[in-house]
């Protein structure tokens, strides 16, 4: 099953395949099957081509490369066990087609015997058609392909070709010019061009056919045909005769040739032996004869002058030579003829010589004075070239080396191995090497490194002949990359690939802009979809241009729902008074018509479900260059605005008079509790037992530590209800840093910790709150030393200062070895009444409201407090503070 898939998906491929396809007989060339690729290329069906040779369709100018015997011959000596060549097949309806063929062996594994040739064939007519027309320089066998169809239409001679064995006969352009085109490419099975055989030659061409086909006799005959238009025409056909291992005839190939013109000169020349003698031997080229006068008068020009000038001969006779020439290449020319005319030697000319039609070719012209017996200048014979197709490819040539040299992208030549063979300007100002230093040099080390494994890819496939386009990036002489399109163009000669074109392209700041839209385009649709209001976009028409999600969940709409229709007339019916506004003749289209901007308090929007809601929008129109291209609505549902306004308003006001019952009863208890802690006080200097003694000290912690939390929470609710004042007075840190020494000493002597602190020498008096900075910073030291048991604790003063003493920052640091503080647990700190863990809460007691207290004191003085903890290594609290330095004389006038 999986041998049949196989050759069946096998089959799919080669039916499918682009190229060409076909198995050759091993010993004559015969089709033994050919996929669909090759009969089209052909124009044949494969039944018409089953059992034919690839010999039989090819042109007779390149049959020679089909002999099978020669290919056999060349594969067996190739590396690569391949016979690679062009050629031309003869389509069916008569017209070349060039071929690149790939010929292969398959052979039997047993025997090793040759079973078939596997041939591949590409169509390569469009190259073909294009090199013709745009290199400037031909290859050796394309220069003489050219150089000989050049010389065939000048001598006005055309080939044939007939198949005996397929009775297939086929002519060349040139011949079928000589038959004003009457002829076709191809016949099969008829000799079309005998129609055209003046009556008095026919029996004569006939016998010629059949002394040809019969006997195998090669010949040639010189006869008329008559063409429409009573044209009368004198041709020479001669023909070769091939014949099989057997002697019979099986091809002819021959020659005609228009001999019109010369049997007409001939004549003439009978007339006139002198004219003769003169221009027999040139007469391929244009010859006339002048007067010996300024203006060059014809005395005779020759009859070539009809195909290439499309004058007759007796037209130009007693015409003067100048007429013709170029208005532009006049003062030239008459140079010209003035140095011939004093005998001078000069060489040849080139100059525009008008045509029949109007229109200009280039002539090349020699010139030669004839003397009478006196040796004075009888007249001037001149033999003029047509090189207006050199002069073209000349033009074009320049126009390459143009191309080449002044194109602003790199041009570079390369041989197969990847070495730089010339480079243009371009090339070197792209990557900063001289083009001596770019020659002989191989792309490797000019390619990024990260990109060279695909250079090296894309030129392996142009080295097969494949064009390629790609992206990659270059170092620059200096090291910095450039980004760069480059195209590799496979370089052929002789049928042979000898080399890559390379173009590269500097994209480097194109690419930058295209990274640079991505990234803004990226931002804008991120912005677009995270925005809680509604946006949508419209034409000038109306029409939904998008919509962010937003806005299309409160209008219940889809976004592919909503884009590319026209929405408003739905979204907004009915104005605040109920009332229906007119068709087309809602506020917002109104706004979008006018090219106005408008703002909406309170609108009725209605949802794809029926339903509707109060909303806010704003219309802003939208322009591009000075051009209005539409508008763009953003809009929010406030339905429940006024709710939620008269709630926040409730909540502040609880708020509010929860704050000021904290403040009053804090500041309530606190009377009583005085009064406690004084009596406890008095209690303990009486005469006590020890046991009472130890009842009273129990009673006087608990009535400080009560106390203490009053405080907190009269200081906490005084800053919730904004009543908390700041002083403005002069801040002498030491003196704050010597009291919290003073205070905490002895309880950390108590539990043997270390108590140190450190302060900027050059800390200046500065404004600030001085109590609340103290309170703070006893905060800090207290909560460090109750929850450290070993190690120290360290209070760090510092100042950092901006551009002057007015800008400075007060940075304040309380470092212990204490328990630590959990990662996940850092966020709580600085929350009201929480405890990290109720463990440390029944071992180290508190309220929680400490810090909370701390961070709104920073934040009411203007700072910032942070932490900095790791779990048994202690802990690092710091808080800055914004301050000015205190001028001596504005100390002076505080005091």
């Amino acid at each position: 099953m999986t041998g049949q898939m196989d050759s069946t998906v096998f089959a799919y491929m080669v039916n499918q395949a682009s190229n060409g396809l076909a198995l050759l007989s091993p010993t004559d060339g015969t089709w033994i099957s050919i996929n669909p690729a090759y009969s089209n290329m052909l124009g044949y069906t494969p039944t018409e081509l089953m059992s034919v040779t690839d010999k039989t369709l090819t042109h007779p100018d390149d049959q020679d490369r089909c002999e099978v015997e020669s290919i056999l011959a060349q594969i067996r000596t190739s590396p690569k066990e391949k016979y690679t060549f062009q050629k031309r097949y003869l389509h069916k309806d008569g017209h070349e087609v060039w071929a690149a063929i790939t010929v292969s062996i398959f052979t039997n594994p047993e025997s090793e015997v040759p079973m078939y040739l596997v041939q591949e064939a590409v169509d390569i007519s469009a190259r073909k058609m294009n090199l013709e027309s745009a290199k400037p320089i031909y290859t050796d066998d394309e220069c003489l392909y050219q150089s000989m169809s050049q010389a065939f239409r000048i001598a006005n001679m055309g080939s044939w070709y007939w198949d005996l064995t397929n009775d297939r006969l086929h002519f060349s352009q040139e011949a079928r010019l000589i038959f004003d085109h009457m002829l076709q490419s191809t016949y099969f099975n008829e000799i079309p061009f005998s129609q055209f055989v003046h009556p008095d030659d026919y029996a004569n061409i006939e016998h010629c056919i059949h002394e040809a086909i019969v006997h195998g006799k090669s010949g040639d005959v010189v006869h008329r045909i008559n063409l429409p238009g009573q044209v009368t025409k004198t041709v020479h056909a001669q023909w070769e005769i091939l014949k099989d291992g057997n002697g019979k005839p099986i091809q002819l190939i021959g020659m005609v040739q228009d001999i019109t013109a010369r049997v007409r000169t001939e004549k003439r020349l009978q007339e006139s032996e002198k004219n003769y003698r003169r221009i027999s031997e040139y007469a391929l080229d244009f010859i006339s004869r002048h007067a010996p006068d300024n203006d060059a008068t014809f005395l005779y020009a020759s009859p070539i002058c009809r195909r290439m000038l499309g004058y007759e001969p007796e037209e130009m006779i007693g015409t003067t030579g100048t007429s013709y020439v170029h208005p532009q290449d006049a003062d030239s020319f008459r140079n010209y003829l003035s140095d011939i005319g004093q005998g001078k030697e000069s060489e040849p000319v080139s100059f525009r010589f008008r045509r029949h039609d109007g229109s200009y070719m280039w002539f090349e012209t020699t010139s030669q004075c004839m003397y009478d017996e006196h040796g004075q200048v009888q007249e001037l014979i001149a033999i003029s070239r047509d090189i207006t197709e050199r002069k073209r490819l000349d033009l074009q040539l320049q126009e390459y080396k143009s191309l080449f040299e002044y194109n602003p992208s790199g041009v570079a030549s390369l041989d197969l191995e990847g070495n730089l063979l010339s480079a243009n300007y371009g090339q070197e100002m792209l990557t900063g090497y001289t083009q001596q230093e770019l020659i002989e040099c191989h792309f490797g080390p000019l390619v990024d490194p990260e990109d060279l494994a695909k250079t090296s890819y894309h030129f392996n496939l142009a080295k097969q002949g494949l064009p390629q386009m790609y992206q990659i990036g270059l170092k620059h002489r200096d090291g910095h990359r450039i980004d760069v399109d480059v195209i590799n163009v496979p370089i052929i000669l002789d049928d042979r690939i000898v080399g890559v074109y390379g173009i590269t392209t500097d994209i480097t700041e194109r690419m930058r802009y295209i990274e640079q839209i991505e990234k803004l385009s990226n931002e804008h649709a991120l912005i677009l979809n995270s925005v809680t209001e509604g946006i949508f976009g419209l034409d000038l028409d109306g029409r939904s241009m998008f919509i962010n999600p937003s806005g299309a969940a409160m209008l219940g709409f889809t976004q592919e729902e909503w884009c590319g229709s026209n929405h408003l007339g739905w979204i907004e019916q009915i104005g605040q008074d109920n009332c229906y506004y007119p068709v087309h003749g809602t506020p917002i289209e109104l706004a979008l018509h006018q090219g106005i901007s408008l703002d909406a308090n309170e609108a009725v929007f209605w949802r794809k479900d029926g339903t509707s809601f109060l909303a806010s929008y704003q219309v802003t129109p939208i322009y591009d260059k000075g051009e209005r291209k539409g508008a763009v609505v953003t809009f929010h549902d406030v339905t429940n605005a006024k709710e939620l306004l008269k709630a926040k308003e409730a909540a502040e006001q609880a708020d509010r008079a929860k704050s000021e019952f904290l403040a009053v009863v804090s500041h309530e208890l606190r009377t009583p509790m005085n009064g406690i802690i004084g009596m406890i006080h008095l209690l303990s200097d009486t005469q006590l037992t020890e046991e009472q003694h130890m009842y009273t000290e129990i009673v006087k912690q608990s009535s400080d530590t009560l106390l203490h939390l009053l405080n907190e929470i009269l200081d906490f609710s005084k800053i919730e209800a904004g009543k908390m004042d700041l002083h403005h007075e002069p801040v002498h840190m030491q003196s704050i840093i010597d009291t919290i020494m003073n205070l905490f000493r002895a309880r950390a002597a108590e539990k043997q910790l270390g108590l140190t602190y450190s302060i900027d020498s050059d800390l200046p008096l500065f404004l600030g709150d001085a109590s609340r900075i103290k309170q703070v910073l006893l905060n800090l030291t207290s909560n460090a030393i109750k929850f450290t048991e070993s190690g120290s604790i360290g209070i760090t003063i510092e100042i950092a200062r901006g551009a002057d003493d007015r800008d400075m920052l007060l940075i304040c640091s309380v470092q212990d070895t204490g328990i630590g503080i959990d990662m996940d647990k850092q966020h709580l700190l600085f929350q009201s009444f929480t405890q990290l863990h109720p463990a440390i809460n029944r071992k180290y007691g508190g309220t929680g409201l400490g810090l909370a207290i701390c961070k709104k004191l920073v934040e009411l003085m203007g700072g910032m407090i942070t932490v900095s903890s790791e779990v048994g290594a202690g802990s690092t609290f710091t808080f800055s503070l914004p301050c000015a330095a205190v001028e001596s004389e504005e100390w002076l006038n505080l005091r």
